[in-house]
């Protein structure tokens, strides 16, 4: 589970924008690290919009007040 990580867990997809390792698992660990710091100019780039556009669309202060605002203000 996810029960030792923040809320930003959240924000990653795995192998999309991020990765996820077991926990004590130093070769997973290692493996995951290796994956990320040998990708090229253009996955590194891909990774950084589609985090981006992760953020923005889920965790935005714009996102945020849309979803208070329909909760306080059901139609």
């Amino acid at each position: 589970g996810f029960d030792n990580h923040g809320p930003e867990f959240e924000a990653i997809e795995d192998d999309i924008t991020g990765s996820f390792f077991h926990d004590n698992d130093i070769n997973e660990l290692v493996d995951k690290i290796k994956r990320w710091s040998t990708l090229d100019a253009k996955a590194r780039q891909d990774c950084r919009l589609l985090a981006r556009k992760k953020v923005e669309e889920e965790w935005s202060v714009g996102y945020q007040i849309e979803v208070l605002s329909k909760a306080l203000f059901k139609n």
